[in-house]
């Protein structure tokens, strides 16, 4: 499980298996938003290891 860290704070915990990525969301990063907050964690984390990502689970820890 890899971490989501940005200036200090853990946003999203991950795993990646093939083109699927398994996330926890931490800290939003679109206020009143979990979808949009959730997308961005996303894209986010495909520039980080670079690959697209074919289907999005949630780990439940």
């Amino acid at each position: 499980m890899k971490d989501l860290i940005i200036n200090g704070l853990i946003y999203a915990k991950y795993e990646i298996d093939g083109d699927t990525i398994y996330i926890k969301m931490i800290i939003q990063v679109i206020p009143e938003s979990s979808v949009a907050s959730e997308n961005a964690l996303i894209y986010i984390i495909q520039l980080i290891e670079n690959t697209i990502f074919n289907k999005a689970c949630y780990l439940n820890i």
